[in-house]
């Protein structure tokens, strides 16, 4: 039996997809012939790749412009036109797009008809029994066109759909509104897709269903099963990818790869806003073993610039085993690598993450107030953060972080404070975006709105632009939220002067004119600061060895009433400059103080040995790995 699994616009062009390579490995391994077909490149050529990257990647989740350009071609302007979809969505008040951005948008529509037609005409879809699309984020309705120009052309091929916009009770109204839609998968598919193609496989006009799948004839949705045992998966197979890509001109450096799924964090402390992992919040784990030897196929077989890790949170048991082995191996460490981890490390585990070749992380990092940061559950403080930021940029590993607002009873006068605050961090790694918070299904804020203190919950107003579907339809389907409570009306104005230097210093960085504030001489009766700051005036200090004392001291950040008497007396002229800076009743430092720096003034606390460690390979719980 031959299958088709298909990426559509617009997820990105620069890395391929972990469902459809491990999917395929799966179908293959099982004795089918399967195949990924990633049109997304072939998008990103007829829009120009950087244009492509902007929808992609940058233009605010919520505006749904990708859902909405596929869904001009499928309705045509029976549901939106350019006009409402304007006027109603891409004005949001602090989520606007700009000019250029409207006007991309606009191309965009105009190149979908061209993109569609060759899209069908790329292959014999009728050699397939099973043509399944994956779909998370945007690429529904960009899926549902191809898919109905092959159901219309061939409708005895099996058109299947599945993904994270699919998840749980969010696939129901599709098999109504996309009726040439056959079966939708809820869920993990590791195991159930298989038993669909097994079901499909044989003579019945009327299989019988695996848990997980629904169809217009069997629309009761079962919960699927869930792999307990990572370690039995194939490696994924991104062959397709590379060959789709290979004269495209795109950079693709980026491979994704999976070593955990679920939230240890998650399964303690729900942060208010996240609604990953769905009904999957349970951690699991593949062993250090199988890790190690997936990450050196991966890297050998496609030569990848970045190894990014699709994992929730990084595994606390791989700090202990993994990492010091690829610390220790100078092949292991060679391959950069993405981790999602908790932002309260310390130090030496970051170094140690440098040594194993992580090069970047997303820390979770969406506030520097502690009230905001209780009222997400995010069990960090905001000196704990910042100490973080200045910690990475110190050891060279890219925080990618973001500042979040708008939460039920955060304190109205944290916004000003948080201006002032990233007003003297201004030398550090800005966040990516600034933004209100949405709600996202699955989220305790969704699950629980109005425990959390919301008013009033619906459907982002881009849904009804996007689905001729009912209101119950799309309350259903949806997965952002937009939200009234009592302080909701006034954010945009709260936030304002924090969102506008927010901008300038984005900027900066961007045009490498952000300055610095460094450390950039130490002895033994102390160090000299500089400070050239974008939005500070230029200054040179020489700090005496007490006050150098005090500045090492609140490496990690400290309560004042913790430093001796005599490093509190110069505690008062070091907040003035801003070399030490106070953040939610703690004092923590602000210039990098550079490793070769802290070697000059004897502060060192990184001293573990990584020759010395558990190798995984060598290990008796690794097994060889059955893969195709």
């Amino acid at each position: 039996m031959h299958l088709a699994l298909v990426n559509m616009p617009f997820a990105s062009a620069e890395r391929p997809s972990l469902a459809l390579g491990l999917l395929q490995s799966l179908a293959n391994r099982r004795g089918y012939s399967c195949c990924s077909k990633y049109f997304n490149p072939l998008f990103a050529r007829l829009l120009g790749y950087e244009d492509y990257r902007k929808m992609a990647d940058y233009f605010p989740v919520p505006l749904l412009a990708g859902e909405w350009v596929f869904s001009q071609a499928f309705y045509g302007q029976t549901i939106s036109s350019w006009d409402r979809y304007e006027r109603d969505v891409l004005s949001h008040p602090l989520l606007a797009l700009p000019p250029d951005a409207r006007a991309l948008v606009q191309r965009a529509v105009g190149l979908t008809h061209e993109f569609l037609q060759l899209c069908l005409e790329s292959c014999d879809w009728s050699r397939y029994k099973i043509v399944g699309f994956t779909s998370t984020f945007e690429q529904t309705m960009a899926s549902m066109c191809l898919a109905r120009l092959i159901k219309r052309k061939h409708p005895e091929v099996n058109i299947v759909m599945g993904g994270a916009n699919f998840e749980s009770g969010m696939a129901q109204p599709y098999l109504h509104l996309f009726p040439f839609v056959d079966y939708i998968c809820h869920g993990e598919a590791d195991v159930s897709f298989l038993q669909l193609c097994e079901a499909l496989d044989g003579k019945d006009p009327d299989p019988v269903l695996p848990h997980g799948f629904i169809s217009r004839l069997h629309t009761q949705a079962e919960r699927p099963p869930k792999l307990q045992d990572l370690d039995s998966l194939p490696y994924p197979d991104f062959d397709d990818f590379f060959r789709a890509v290979r004269y495209s001109g795109i950079d693709a450096a980026i491979i994704p790869m999976e070593a955990a799924r679920g939230c240890w964090w998650g399964e303690k402390s729900h942060c208010t806003f996240c609604g990953l992992n769905g009904e999957s919040m349970r951690f699991r784990q593949k062993s250090p073993a199988r890790v190690a030897e997936e990450t050196m196929h991966l890297a050998n077989r496609y030569q990848p610039r970045l190894l990014s890790f699709s994992d929730n949170i990084l595994s606390r048991d791989y700090m202990k085993n993994l990492l010091p082995y690829w610390a220790s191996d100078s092949e292991a460490s060679r391959t950069g690598k993405f981790f999602e981890v908790k932002s309260n490390m310390t130090r030496d585990e970051l170094v140690l993450l440098r040594r194993a070749g992580i090069v970047q992380i997303q820390p979770g990092i969406e506030s520097l107030t502690d009230s905001t940061l209780r009222i997400m559950g995010k069990g960090v403080t905001g000196a704990q953060n910042i100490a973080l930021l200045r910690w990475c940029m110190e050891i060279g590993i890219d925080a990618n972080w973001n500042l979040l607002y708008g939460f039920p009873g955060e304190d109205p006068a944290s916004f000003g404070a948080t201006t002032t605050l990233i007003q003297k961090l201004s030398h550090l790694t800005p966040p990516g975006g600034c933004f209100p918070i949405r709600i996202d299904r699955f989220s305790p804020n969704y699950e629980r709105w109005q425990q959390q203190g919301f008013q009033s919950i619906a459907p982002v107003r881009a849904y009804p632009h996007v689905f001729d579907a009912r209101s119950e339809d799309i309350a259903q389907l949806a997965y952002f939220f937009d939200y009234e409570h009592a302080q909701s009306a006034a954010l945009p104005e709260l936030a304002a002067p924090m969102r506008a230097f927010w901008g300038v210093w984005l900027q900066r960085h961007s045009d490498g004119k952000g300055g610095e504030f460094t450390v950039v001489e130490g002895g033994a009766h102390g160090c000299t600061v500089s400070d050239t700051r974008f939005n500070r005036p230029a200054a040179r200090w020489r700090l005496t060895s007490l006050e150098t004392e005090v500045l090492l001291t609140c490496d990690l950040p400290i309560s004042p009433r913790r430093l001796p008497v005599p490093q509190k007396e110069v505690l008062e002229g070091l907040l003035q400059r801003e070399i030490v800076i106070e953040c939610g009743g703690k004092v923590g430092t602000s210039p990098l103080i550079p490793q070769a720096i802290r070697d000059q003034l004897g502060y060192s606390r990184d001293s573990r040995p990584v020759k010395e460690c558990y190798d995984p390979l060598s290990s008796p719980i690794a097994r060889p790995i059955a893969v195709r």
